[in-house]
């Protein structure tokens, strides 16, 4: 089961910046470990030994990630710091040099960032306590079509520490000007004040604002392209996202008549990865931008006729379906789901969102999370109300930490009474 591998070179950084939990040479122990953890966790619901497929491991232990975030920080007296927040207390940013999962684009371009900073001591560092200073945070994230970059700085919106034009000209100058593949340049503003929502506005200063990623279909035929914005979600580990579907299909084991609500569905990656191999799939998520995104993605992919996604929230829609309210307009296209799939915030479903998809009494529910305590709870009260846990496996996307994408498949063996 665990896989012999070459180690990644040793990290020097390793235990201060607190982005791994794990030394670099000791993948299959971290890998023992969850494997453990999750049987033990689980031991109740799992039925017989083989209802736990295992874990799979990461297929690359290296240069695997799309998307890093870096904080800027400054001490009391001054000194700047462009890196990884530390897992030590008080914390404090480490300006890493290297990171083995991210790979040398994203720390020459942390790099060109740091440089400009440093020779600019003029702007400071966000502190978010006070609301005071200028820059928050520099995301890069990686196309895993064409290898470009898409950077998004952000930094206070408040008069009194915007960035002059010249200030962020001279940063945008900064990074056209390395031979690293920087297409698109976004700079995003926080805009917070007592006694108001928090807002964030964006202003695309290089380029398109996007990058295109790609994960294939489930059924292989075909790779799908996602237009993923400056804040969109997209996985981190492409390679180990792109298992999560084809597992989620492996379950199901789809015929082409199925109906699949998809609640919780982001941009609605997984209902398009699926969607060759059912007949439809109704998304349901409650963050507009995220439902925008999704339905653009639909059409890229040229889904429209069986994939469609509505805003609105999961426990309203679920109520929906089981009584004659208002909102049961939302239903049009999906009444009685043959497969629920969940994919909740690390939160959960929620008590009130799990007692309606009860009702739903859907065959089989498949339930994703990267929370797996949480999971167990929710697998818990399904089993209470008729549903066995049939199948489990895990994802490893995240080498070298304590987390885990679970996938569990619930499925119905007694009538709700």
């Amino acid at each position: 089961m665990f896989l012999s591998r070459k180690a990644p070179p040793a990290c020097p950084h390793f235990g201060i910046c607190g982005g791994c939990y794990y030394p670099s040479d000791a993948y299959e122990h971290s890998l023992k470990v969850k494997d453990e953890n999750l049987r033990s966790q689980f031991s109740s619901l799992l039925s017989t030994h083989s209802s736990f497929l295992g874990i799979v491991p990461a297929s690359q232990l290296s240069d695997f990630r799309n998307k890093m975030e870096f904080s800027f920080f400054q001490t009391v007296d001054g000194k700047k710091a462009l890196g990884l927040m530390s897992n030590k207390k008080p914390r404090f940013a480490v300006p890493i040099a290297s990171c083995f999962v991210a790979g040398d684009t994203f720390i020459s371009c942390l790099e060109s960032v740091r440089s400009w900073w440093y020779n600019h001591p003029e702007i400071s560092a966000y502190f978010a306590p006070k609301n005071k200073g200028s820059l928050i945070s520099l995301i890069i994230r990686k196309s895993n079509v064409s290898g470009e970059l898409l950077i998004v700085i952000t930094s206070s919106g408040a008069t009194e520490y915007k960035l002059s034009p010249k200030q962020v000209d001279a940063l945008v100058d900064n990074l056209l000007a390395t031979t690293l593949p920087i297409t698109s340049v976004v700079w995003e503003e926080k805009h917070a004040q007592r006694g108001h929502p928090t807002f964030f506005s964006q202003k695309i200063l290089h380029g398109q604002g996007f990058l295109w990623q790609k994960l294939p279909a489930t059924t292989k035929a075909r790779d799908l392209l996602f237009k993923v914005y400056a804040k969109s979600f997209f996985q981190p580990n492409p390679q180990q996202a792109a298992l999560i579907p084809q597992i989620i299909a492996d379950f199901i084991r789809p015929t082409g008549k199925e109906q699949i609500l998809d609640l919780f569905c982001g941009a609605g990656t997984l209902g398009i990865c699926l969607a060759d191999s059912v007949k439809t799939v109704q998304g349901i998520e409650i963050v507009p931008d995220a439902v925008n995104s999704a339905k653009e993605n639909i059409f890229i992919n040229q889904l429209e006729e069986k994939v469609s996604v509505s805003l609105s929230d999961a426990k309203t829609f679920c109520r929906s379906l089981t009584t004659f309210s208002p909102e049961r307009s939302l239903t049009s296209a999906i009444l009685h789901p043959d497969v629920v799939i969940v994919d909740p915030p690390r939160c959960g479903m929620q008590s009130k969102t799990l007692k309606y998809l009860i009702r739903i009494n859907a065959p089989r529910i498949i339930y994703v999370s990267c929370n797996p305590k949480t999971q167990l709870e929710e697998c818990l009260s399904l089993s209470k109300e008729g549903y066995k846990l049939t199948s489990m496996k895990a994802v490893d996307q995240f080498p070298f930490t304590n987390h885990i994408e679970n996938i569990v498949l619930m499925e119905k063996t007694k009538a709700l009474p």
